[in-house]
């Protein structure tokens, strides 16, 4: 029944599909980051992502850049219209620097601290 209902709001454009499981109202605005999250939980937000979330560049980053363990299998996101960027790393490492940070709509979301961010930019 619930699926039903669900359709039918968004047929009736009371309800927008953002992907698959979440939807939001027309009105409001989608944030990529925390879209993000939620389809990769295990994933830390990297590189320039992590900075911008971190207010240290002001440059919207063209790519998401996420970085995952090299065992965990993501699955429906490499479309060729998706704009997130892996990097793998070995789960030892996964939650060296490790931090929450609230996107610019207010989500806490997953992502490298500062001072990982620039040693992994580096280290690149």
């Amino acid at each position: 029944f619930a699926k039903e209902a669900l359709r039918d709001l968004v047929i009736e454009g009371k309800l927008v599909r953002v992907c698959r499981g979440l939807y939001m109202l027309p009105e409001t605005s989608v944030d990529e980051y925390e879209v993000c999250q939620l389809k990769i939980p295990k994933g830390i937000f990297s590189y320039d992502s992590a900075l911008y979330l971190h207010k240290l560049s002001n440059r919207v980053p063209q790519m998401i850049h996420m970085t995952i363990s090299y065992d965990y299998k993501v699955t429906g996101i490499r479309d060729k219209n998706a704009n997130i960027v892996f990097h793998y790393v070995s789960p030892d490492i996964l939650a060296l620097g490790k931090s929450t940070v609230n996107t610019s709509f207010g989500a806490q979301v997953i992502s490298y601290d500062p001072e990982r961010t620039i040693l992994d930019i580096i280290k690149d």
